[in-house]
């Protein structure tokens, strides 16, 4: 255990090499009114599934419904994601 506290160094080195690995397939995702814009209307998680049939990105209902609501406004809700230290748009307007 590392300065007699915490979990053993063995159990954190695996937690560490499982965390590096899922994250991979998982990050943070963000609705913006614009590409341009530095306004966050809503954020979550997102996880990439692959079926073996089809490649999904799957994120929590209440993203998919502010992305929505703000493509039904003016059709142009942005779906923006940090993926590997760079935000980028991941659909740009749907």
């Amino acid at each position: 255990m590392q300065d007699g506290e915490g979990l053993p160094d063995w159990l954190e080195v695996k937690i560490r090499k499982l965390t590096d690995e899922l994250l991979r397939y998982c990050g943070p995702i963000f609705i913006v009114p614009s590409l341009e814009s530095n306004e966050i209307l809503d954020a979550g998680t997102y996880s990439l599934i692959d079926t073996g049939e089809k490649r999904l990105l799957v994120t929590c209902q209440h993203v998919w419904e502010k992305y929505e609501e703000e493509h039904d406004k003016d059709n142009n809700g942005n779906v923006l994601s940090e993926w590997n230290g760079c935000a980028e748009g991941l659909c740009g307007s749907i």
